[in-house]
């Protein structure tokens, strides 16, 4: 990244200056930078550079260095993860004709973080109808830690509460499970729980963690569902 201009492209700093108060040049004419219109910003309204808010641009402006390589990558599928571990998605317009979609790209996307399985596949088919760039929420997600050791699977919070893959926690407590379809119903040796099915897998509500696997678990300041087995 060159953050520098050629002389004769330089523009005077001021209310009029299209490109902000900060130029990141990237290659040729085309760079990182403000802009004087912040109305234009996620529009197809640039020849080809990246238009940022001010704030943002002077922050990363303060950030980089001479040189920095820059990769531009076009997906129109984008994550958000927010501080307290809140997943949403979005999915933008396909503006410039190169990216078709399909549910099992947007739920491969999901998978990295966790959450594929709480966005069914009619909702994530109708969000690529639609191609708003509009944010759909789909849940909180926590690593699960049973007495000390992460779990493959995650804990996923959604509308108050917190739901634990069976599976996952079956094998790391190796404890068979009987799952018992026509009544949604789990059997270990300990009691029984409801079923929730959600994309084919298998959860359970965390307030029932007890019965069923005989564990206790908390959310901590890390983010983090502590598990421990009860004795």
């Amino acid at each position: 990244m060159d953050r520098s201009a050629e002389s004769e492209n330089v523009v005077p700093a001021g209310p009029n200056n299209p490109l902000g108060q900060r130029w990141m040049r990237i290659g040729g004419n085309y760079g990182i930078h403000g802009t004087n219109a912040p109305n234009s910003i996620g529009h197809y309204a640039s020849h080809g550079c990246v238009r940022m808010h001010e704030k943002d641009v002077e922050d990363l402006f303060s950030r980089v260095k001479m040189h920095t390589p820059v990769d531009i990558v076009y997906d129109r599928v984008v994550i958000q993860r927010d501080d307290d571990h809140t997943i949403s998605y979005y999915v933008y317009p396909d503006g410039y004709k190169r990216q078709s979609l399909d549910t099992a790209y947007v739920k491969k996307v999901l998978h990295g973080y966790g959450v594929d399985t709480f966005a069914d596949e009619k909702s994530i088919a109708e969000k690529i109808r639609k191609s708003d760039g509009q944010q759909t929420y789909v849940g909180k997600v926590y690593d699960i830690i049973l007495d000390g050791k992460k779990l493959d699977k995650r804990a996923i919070r959604k509308d108050g509460i917190t739901y634990l893959p069976v599976d996952s926690l079956s094998s790391a407590l190796r404890m068979e499970i009987d799952f018992k379809p026509e009544e949604m119903l789990l059997q270990s040796p300990y009691g029984q729980a409801p079923a929730i099915s959600k994309s084919g897998e298998l959860y359970i509500k965390d307030t029932d963690a007890s019965g069923l696997f005989k564990v206790h678990g908390e959310l901590t300041s890390d983010y983090k569902y502590r598990l421990t087995a009860e004795h």
